[in-house]
């Protein structure tokens, strides 16, 4: 068989081999060095359990690569019996039937009780929790390469005009001034802090939240675009189709100054022996101080190949020695209250920290980049135009408002995750 039937026959899952028995597989893209150690958690967590998990890892940090290998494999009658999901695609997974629900597990631990805000609101579909919550992740953070900024006298900016004369003098100077890979989902989450820390909560609710297009088709988003259009034709010229985990490399060894990316960059960085905070500091992406946008993984266990023993997998992907080991691993925060983050690196436990301010504030924002605020189809087309709009610089920011309205226009005024409630 040649090397590209064998992979066809793979994403397909046609019998290229017997599978152990008693063997679960596991579809995720934990691949990058923090996100493996993490993984290795899950792994430890479910043989102590008696299960062992088959690893079905797919190559790109986004999980873009991962749905498409997903989506093939469940219309061929054969998913993975678990899965890492996010977000309004466990809306969509449960609207068209294929995922377990966990309220059993959920009883006996009092998830309603025991979890953070968050969770119950991305894992519960119609009443029934869909989704084991596996983590809570901050994404409006600034990661800052601290020795680079002290040789050359630098604070760390607070606000983005702040941020964009720190990349100027960067630049003057041939220093990378951002750890970015060129590719969609990383220039939309560039994006999202921008437009959050530039706009403030109410705008960035209603114009990429609900999708408003009197908030898309307003000043704010013109300057807000503006500034986008400015900080591409700054950093353009350093960029390539980096992985983010590559991006991470290059801020850790001193290579980039700044990288505004989520908490699994700490993940990453304690995973290759960065010092956090000492070497590489944690702060809020500009403008975006007080305020908290948030995603989080969950394992999700598919009916066409439930295991029978999935009560028992359930229950150990949500106990709480698994949540600290694999949340300490990941760079993320638990989503189980009660537990102590004391031996947590400082940033995690300056997350949880945040994390309840902001709660308490009404100041959590779901990420629109990275799966928790648009259904998976209306993700995909906002984060298209952002992307064409900072690599192409004849497209002009009023057919970029155009086009984002149209998407505004085609989206549903349910949700879909609204429906199934």
């Amino acid at each position: 068989m040649t090397n590209s039937l064998r992979a066809l026959a793979w994403l397909l899952a046609l019998p290229l081999h017997d599978a152990l028995a008693g063997e679960v597989e596991m579809l995720h893209w934990w691949t990058s060095p923090g996100e493996q150690a993490a993984f290795a958690v899950v792994t430890t967590q479910l043989q102590g359990a008696g299960v062992e998990l088959k690893n079905a890892a797919i190559l790109g940090g986004g999980g873009n690569s991962a749905m498409e290998v997903l989506q093939a494999r469940a219309i061929a009658g054969n998913p993975p019996a678990l899965a890492q999901l996010e977000g309004q695609a466990i809306a969509s997974w449960t609207l068209l039937g294929f995922i377990q629900p966990q309220d059993e597990v959920a009883g006996e631990q009092e998830w309603d009780r025991q979890l953070l805000g968050v969770a119950p609101r991305v894992n519960k579909i119609g009443g029934h929790y869909m989704g084991i919550p596996g983590n809570v992740h901050r994404l409006n953070w600034m990661w800052v390469n601290r020795a680079l900024l002290a040789r050359l006298d630098m604070d760390p900016p607070t606000d983005w005009p702040g941020f964009l004369d720190a990349v100027r003098a960067l630049r003057a100077k041939g220093i990378k001034p951002l750890a970015l890979g060129n590719d969609p989902w990383q220039v939309a989450l560039l994006f999202e802090s921008l437009a959050l820390g530039m706009g403030g909560k109410e705008y960035y609710q209603k114009a990429f939240v609900e999708l408003d297009p009197v908030a898309l088709g307003s000043d704010t988003s013109r300057q807000i675009l503006d500034r986008f259009r400015e900080l591409s034709e700054l950093v353009l010229p350093t960029l390539s189709g980096q992985s983010w985990d590559q991006a991470t490399a290059d801020l850790a060894e001193g290579r980039a100054a700044f990288q505004l990316m989520g908490d699994w960059v700490l993940g990453d960085l304690l995973a290759r022996g960065v010092a956090v905070p000492e070497q590489v500091q944690c702060l809020p992406a500009p403008g975006t101080q007080g305020l908290y946008v948030y995603n989080m993984d969950s394992f999700v266990m598919f009916n066409a190949n439930l295991p029978k023993d999935h009560l028992t997998i359930a229950r150990a992907l949500a106990s709480p020695d698994f949540q600290l080991a694999f949340n300490r691993a990941n760079g993320s925060i638990p989503v189980r209250r009660e537990l102590s983050l004391a031996d947590f690196n400082p940033c995690a436990q300056l997350s949880r920290i945040d994390y309840d301010r902001a709660e308490a504030a009404g100041n959590l924002m779901p990420s629109v980049a990275d799966s928790m605020a648009l259904h998976p189809l209306y993700q995909k087309a906002v984060e298209s135009e952002l992307y064409r709009f900072f690599n192409q610089p004849d497209l002009d920011r009023e057919g970029v408002i155009r086009r984002l309205g149209a998407v505004a226009r085609s989206a549903s005024s349910t949700s879909i995750e609204a429906r199934l409630r």
